[in-house]
């Protein structure tokens, strides 16, 4: 059904009363971000509103008891002059049948940059079930793709937890489109993946601490594809099949296949993909079922299989024999063989019978013959044991632990101190011990803190130390990492801002202090270059003298002598006039080749 609108000749603009006015209920937008909004008012305080609203006569309804008009474009104009305090607004009036207004307030108001995807997605559905569009007809009059229509109308099946997510811009479309796709469960499990666990399954954020910064939409893709999505194509049971759980239905039939509507997963390659785990493994039970029922018919009771390996995995059902704790065998090879039916398992073999044998004394099939993650009673006694043991070890730590805590007060002793900062000395990387000893003066020249140093000999240098300077100790091996840059670093001194935060130093002044001062030098640089360019074209040119450095510095490789290569490096060349030469980390230098002579290979013809 199309909508009609009046002719341009009986469009009428004039200026209404706010009070006239009131926000069509139909309007899909709900979401109103604050500052715009004011920003918005501020500015028609100053100019007055440019583009008047649109709207048409209401009439006292189910939708709006009062008489006046209804709003069909220029809801956030409308609010914006509230805050403004203005009396009147300009408008256009239209008479508008109900289709035609659900029109103007999806596609116009959805048009606009600041609307939300959630109001999106709900516009385009009150379109399809007020006005009776289907997506192709929305995709056309809003100028976007099935696919994009597809991916708002799913929005609003987010659960509130990812919704306040999204509508906090915690999380993006794409995270949202990603998360909306699956079912409530899953959606729990994925947005703990965006925020608290890593790609690996380690908490990399305890929930309730520190800020929600999102994964990658990548990363979460890969995830769902790897842990939630499911390929029908290997399960074992008929994809038509109805009558397996009659309240889910058929696979094919069912819209939580990816296949069912690919306009929803343009990403996703296969099209047979369950998204909902839950009623896959239903299904995937109720086959296993049928098939043990269909095989114990006459009486005989058969062994429950797994086709996965017990190394890292939980048995989900009592009962069950891991791959490595059987062996499939010819019937009748063995006194010990036994029919077996695979109850669970990720190889689609579920409800497959084989004939086995789990004896691991077996002459036939022998205990070599089985994997040793299955451990035999010698093992398991070892391993008992072995548990027992780190059992009582880490108990008597942490006990020891907390009686040391008990009596643990400030100030902490001078040599408490000095252990704590041995141990800390210890536990940071070779580069930045080297960098510490060498701002304390404890490597001589072109020396190299060997691993030998650190023992004894920072004991004994740490206890020279007054107060003062162990406390400004520990406090340079707390900052270490940030005193040197790489010429890729892109990452901040942020131990060096807090400290300085710490002790009120002006971090940013220092920074301007330091690069006016390299300016200074670049261009002092820069006039002597152009004196003497200008020396040389008026023949006056002087030969330029060699360059003198502060301290000894490598011409090769730019290490000095208060800071050496990684990994250390001793002087092999060095000029005492100018401090100029060459560190054993860079390769000499190819020496010049000699002319060569030619070689006559017969005597040159007399004249």
């Amino acid at each position: 059904m199309e909508g009609t609108v009046e002719t341009p000749a009986r469009l009428e603009t004039k200026m209404l009363l706010l009070v006239e006015l009131h926000e069509s209920p139909l309007n899909p937008r709900k979401h109103y971000a604050e500052k715009p909004l004011k920003d918005l008012a501020d500015n028609i305080a100053r100019v007055g509103i440019l583009s008047p609203l649109i709207v048409r006569p209401s009439n006292p309804s189910e939708r709006l008891a009062v008489d006046g008009y209804e709003i069909g474009a220029g809801h956030r104009r409308y609010r914006a002059a509230k805050l403004a305090k203005l009396q009147e607004v300009p408008c256009i009036i239209r008479a508008m049948d109900d289709t035609a207004f659900l029109e103007l307030l999806t596609i116009e108001n959805l048009q606009r940059e600041d609307v939300h995807a959630l109001d999106e997605g709900e516009g385009y559905r009150t379109l399809m079930e007020k006005a009776g569009y289907d997506v192709d007809t929305v995709a056309a009059k809003v100028g976007k793709s099935k696919s994009y229509v597809y991916q708002r109308l799913k929005l609003a099946e987010l659960i509130p937890d990812a919704k306040k997510a999204f509508l906090a811009d915690e999380v993006t479309a794409g995270h949202a489109v990603l998360i909306a796709r699956l079912q409530p469960k899953d959606q729990t499990e994925a947005m703990k993946r965006v925020f608290d666990v890593d790609g690996y399954g380690y908490l990399r954020r305890a929930a309730g601490e520190g800020p929600r910064t999102p994964c990658s939409v990548r990363e979460l893709g890969q995830w769902i594809q790897q842990s939630i999505h499911l390929d029908l194509q290997g399960a074992p049971w008929k994809k038509d099949d109805a009558a397996l759980i009659p309240a889910a239905g058929a696979c094919t039939t069912c819209p939580k296949r990816t296949g069912f509507t690919p306009d929803l997963f343009p990403d996703v390659a296969k099209k047979d993909t369950c998204t909902d785990r839950a009623c896959f493994q239903a299904k995937a039970a109720a086959f296993v079922a049928g098939k043990v029922a269909e095989a114990e018919k006459d009486g005989d009771k058969l062994v429950r299989l797994s086709s996965d390996s017990s190394y890292g995995a939980e048995k989900k059902q009592p009962g069950v024999l891991f791959e490595n704790q059987y062996r499939e065998v010819k019937p009748g090879s063995c006194p010990h063989a036994r029919k077996g039916i695979v109850v669970e398992g990720r190889r689609g073999n579920l409800g497959q019978q084989k004939t086995i044998c789990a004896d691991t004394k077996c002459t036939a099939h022998g205990p070599k013959r089985f994997s040793s993650s299955a451990p035999n009673p010698q093992e398991q006694a070892r391993q008992r044991e072995a548990a027992a043991k780190q059992q009582r070890k880490e108990l008597s730590r942490q006990r020891l632990h907390e009686a040391i805590r008990a009596k643990v007060t400030a100030p902490l002793p001078r040599p408490v101190l000095e252990f704590v900062a041995v141990k800390y000395f210890d536990d940071i990387w070779h580069e930045l011990r080297v960098r510490v000893m060498r701002l304390w003066g404890w490597i001589g020249k072109g020396g190299y803190a060997r691993s030998q140093a650190y023992g004894k000999n920072i004991r004994e240098r740490l206890a020279t130390l007054t107060e003062d300077e162990l406390a400004r100790f520990l406090a340079d091996l707390a900052v270490a990492h940030d005193l040197h840059v790489g010429a890729y670093d892109n990452s901040g001194p942020d131990a060096l801002h807090q400290m300085a935060k710490q002790y009120k130093v002006d971090a940013a002044k220092i920074e301007a202090t330091v690069t006016r001062e390299l300016a200074e030098k670049r261009k002092a640089k820069q006039a002597k270059a152009k004196k003497q360019a200008k020396g040389k074209r008026n023949g006056k040119a002087k030969p330029a003298p060699e360059k003198q450095y502060p301290e000894p510095t490598c011409t090769e490789c730019g290490c000095t002598e208060g800071m050496a290569c990684e990994g250390g490096c001793a002087w092999v060349t060095l000029d005492k006039r100018t401090n100029a030469g060459r560190c054993s980390s860079c390769p000499r230098p190819p020496k010049a080749k000699k002319a060569h002579k030619p070689v006559h290979t017969s005597a040159p013809a007399k004249t």
